[in-house]
């Protein structure tokens, strides 16, 4: 059966976070468990993506979001302030509008879990375009292998090329993906036949097209697109359309009715995909899958179908 989304979705304003700043050095692994797995328990934000528990400079825990499009971990105002520390250098951080100056920080300590990771600088970010504590960057997981399990609502980290059971099921779906700037980009994706590139993005509540997407959907449209905005994580905001694809695939999975928002998002320049139609995998198509893995080294991206979604 194919996965399918109602047109009931209300787009006043998005919040998509999705920073990334333009250098990033390798972190050391940190430890995990005697078994070299982690696996976290997860919750909610109120812009539905998945969050975990993490532990700053000792303190927390704190509800820090899930982010596969942001290739550094960043903290709230409101969480720098309430550990006492001070933005001490600046940085230029690539978000969903632009480019920004930011003030960073450092952090002395990083647990996620089992894992510790020392000296983070961290861009600290207003709170209303945040929407949570912090985001978890995939700075906080090099090196490992990333399940989000969106049923049983856990985050399993693994050492990288581990192999899981699901990974043997005719139902989980194995995609090999290009790297940008540390972000997976899937190439193996199609709209109404037409071969498009997608990147995961689990920091955004919503999927997003570029331009060029629009235009080879343009023929397609039935005339009910609706005026949103999307709000950085620096508070600066593009307009934006809201609409919807009839038919996505990815790998072998026919998805169908899929809402998106079309947008001139700054991630298409950065990842070079002007030319190219495009978009960000959001949080809303993720969680039609039971489990989404990402191994950022074999650059292997697998997605799990949920049992009612099997023909």
């Amino acid at each position: 059966m194919m996965p399918t989304w109602g047109r009931g979705l209300a787009l006043a304003a998005m919040l998509v976070a999705a920073p990334a700043l333009a250098e990033v050095p390798q972190l050391p692994t940190g430890e995990l468990t005697a078994t070299n797995e982690m696996v976290l328990n997860t919750a909610q934000d109120r812009l539905t993506r998945m969050t975990v528990e993490v532990y700053v400079n000792g303190q927390g825990p704190f509800a820090f979001a899930i982010d596969t499009g942001a290739d550094r971990t960043v903290i709230s105002e409101s969480l720098a302030k309430r550990l006492g520390l001070v933005g001490d250098r600046q940085a230029q951080l690539h978000g969903i509008a632009g480019v920004d100056s930011v003030q960073t920080t450092r952090l002395a300590s990083l647990r996620v879990g089992a894992k510790q990771i020392a000296d983070i600088r961290a861009p600290i970010l207003p709170d209303a375009a945040l929407g949570a504590a912090g985001l978890l960057g995939i700075d906080a997981v090099a090196g490992q292998r990333v399940t989000m399990d969106f049923v049983d609502k856990q985050m399993t980290v693994r050492p990288t090329a581990y192999r899981e059971r699901s990974d043997r099921d005719p139902d989980t779906i194995t995609i090999t993906a290009k790297r940008r700037f540390g972000q997976l980009v899937l190439v193996n994706a199609s709209v109404n036949g037409q071969r498009v590139y997608a990147i995961i993005d689990s920091g955004s509540q919503v999927t997003i097209g570029n331009p060029k997407l629009r235009r080879m959907m343009a023929r397609r449209e039935t005339g009910d697109e609706v005026s949103t905005e999307l709000i950085s994580v620096t508070g600066r905001r593009i307009s934006a359309d809201y609409g919807m694809l009839p038919r996505m695939k990815i790998g072998d999975v026919m998805m169908g009715d899929i809402p998106i928002v079309y947008a001139d998002a700054h991630p298409f320049k950065r990842y070079r995909l002007t030319n190219k139609p495009a978009l960000l995998i959001g949080v809303d198509i993720l969680r039609a899958f039971e489990r989404v893995s990402l191994d950022f080294d074999t650059k292997k991206v697998r997605f799990q179908l949920k049992s009612e979604t099997i023909s």
